[in-house]
């Protein structure tokens, strides 16, 4: 049985409805937000169980991604219907 977490940076949108997703559900969760949970509409809430980088800067957020792939992580694209 593969285990299913659902990874996110936190961004307004399709992130937090992702981590939503994932709470209401009982899916595991987690990721990497900028420091002090900075977002565009303002700091994160606390229930999106996010690491803060060293940094407020927003590309440090999206660097974080990566080690989960070397680290044999499946990722998965997943279609979007509009």
């Amino acid at each position: 049985m593969e285990r299913l977490k659902i990874v996110s940076g936190g961004q307004t949108g399709a992130d937090r409805a992702g981590l939503d997703w994932a709470i209401n559900n009982s899916i595991s969760h987690g990721g990497w937000c900028p420091k002090g949970r900075k977002a565009e509409d303002g700091p994160i809430d606390g229930r999106y169980q996010l690491q803060e980088t060293p940094s407020s800067n927003y590309s440090q957020r999206t660097g974080a991604k990566p080690p989960l792939v070397q680290q044999g992580l499946p990722t998965y694209e997943v279609p979007v219907c509009s």
